[in-house]
């Protein structure tokens, strides 16, 4: 009876540890079929929610890519949460919409339904950063390290000044890297420039994350888990530790267009170039 139960014991541990290794264990990410995301930055001003920072990531196995594509925030599109239906205006004024008119907690729906009607998309998993999750974040890791592409002078959010050199490589803490990607004052194309920065420091992000040992990228893959708004189920966060970031190539993109003024600021897109950046995604 005794070697009964250890025996019964012993299957009971050889499943457990097949089920966690199935779990935990890194495959090349070629096994995981294509994937698309959306990274949203949120600034919240007055308890009025924007998106400020919208990116489209997606994994690409029929290319080997990562491609990564900003969509300016003054971008005129089609937006699915106006008053009666259908409207156009800025895409980061969609999140606002959706909370006024398809209520509470409806703002990223309505926005993530806007980016997926501009690319012609499935609906995709969503991940939302505040300022306060975009410090924590990066400061749980470590900081990154990003060598800038323009010099420009600004400050934190605590009136810290900070000058960063183009072509000098520097260590970003949180309240740094915020004030980094934040910034667009004195760029000569304003926010297309920040959308640059704003990659920047996500590749960093990712490249720091990719490079962790196995269990760290467990450990602080729950932690940002804690940290982030997401659809992402919890289950998940495992599958996508799997996704090996070295076997792809990185492009970045930015949506063109020419910015107009029609009682407001808006960026029109060129359809031309935003047909090319869909038929990269497929």
């Amino acid at each position: 009876m005794k070697n009964k139960i250890l025996l019964l014991l012993n299957v009971i541990l050889i499943v457990i540890s097949t089920i966690l290794f199935a779990k935990i264990n890194l495959v090349n990410a070629k096994e995981i079929e294509n994937k698309n995301f959306l990274i949203v930055g949120l600034d919240k001003d007055n308890n009025v929610s924007r998106s400020d920072v919208i990116v489209l990531a997606n994994l690409n196995n029929r290319t080997n890519s990562l491609n990564l594509v900003s969509i300016p925030r003054d971008s005129l599109v089609s937006i699915p949460c106006g008053v009666n239906g259908m409207i156009k205006d800025k895409i980061n004024h969609s999140y606002v919409y959706g909370e006024v008119n398809w209520g509470e907690n409806k703002g990223v729906e309505c926005l993530l339904q806007s980016v997926t009607t501009l690319f012609s998309l499935p609906s995709m998993p969503y991940v939302i950063f505040d300022f306060e999750s975009v410090k924590k974040t990066i400061d749980l890791i470590g900081g990154v390290t990003i060598t800038p592409k323009m010099s420009f002078k600004t400050k934190d959010s605590l009136g810290n000044k900070h000058e960063f050199v183009k072509g000098k490589e520097v260590l970003l803490d949180g309240e740094t890297a915020l004030a980094f990607i934040r910034h667009r004052a004195s760029f000569q194309n304003q926010d297309l420039d920040r959308c640059d920065n704003q990659k920047d420091v996500l590749c960093a992000v990712l490249d720091k994350f990719n490079n962790f040992s196995r269990l760290d990228k467990i450990k602080y893959g729950i932690k940002l888990y804690s940290l982030i708004k997401t659809n992402i189920k919890y289950d998940d966060i495992f599958t996508l530790i799997k996704i090996n970031l070295s076997d792809y190539q990185k492009n970045m993109y930015t949506l063109k267009g020419k910015s107009i003024y029609d009682k407001g600021y808006y960026f029109v897109l060129d359809k031309e170039y935003l047909n090319e950046i869909k038929q990269r995604l497929k």
